[in-house]
């Protein structure tokens, strides 16, 4: 990596960011007082991501025994290719959004989520970037504009 933050790595900014998040008022309001185990499992409800039962004990134990913190364990519960895939795809659809028809995926012509949620639908079963990229390009909204 180089640049300004070649000194940090990609762990050193994430752990910053997730620093700054978990000091956030809202994040605090919604985490600080639940148990251990009631913090593992509002993660992994609030990130979407299944997660065995096997991790779960390991990182409620982590944090039992002081060998980890909240913020090591949040970075090791978003640090799989699940999650990282789950919200790629979002952020991917709301690109061909704003890139492609120059709105927010919740304005008109829709004027909901239904035309995000069919495309996070059709691209979570086909993972097909490339399909749903041609699909916004030869939409009749994009060739109309």
């Amino acid at each position: 990596m180089s640049g300004a933050n070649s000194g940090r790595g990609e762990q050193g900014i994430k752990q910053s960011f997730v620093q700054m998040w978990m000091s956030s008022l809202a994040v605090k309001n919604l985490y600080s007082g639940k148990t251990n185990e009631q913090y593992v499992e509002a993660l992994y409800i609030n990130t979407g991501v299944t997660v065995g039962e096997v991790q779960r004990v390991k990182l409620v134990g982590e944090l039992n025994d002081h060998s980890a913190t909240r913020v090591s364990v949040l970075l090791k519960a978003i640090d799989n290719d699940a999650f990282f895939f789950k919200k790629f795809d979002r952020t991917f659809i709301c690109m061909m959004y704003f890139g492609y028809l120059n709105h927010n995926p919740g304005d008109l012509p829709d004027g909901d989520m239904s035309g995000f949620d069919f495309w996070l639908n059709i691209l979570s079963r086909t993972h097909d970037y490339a399909q749903l990229q041609r699909a916004f390009l030869t939409s009749g909204e994009y060739n109309s504009r």
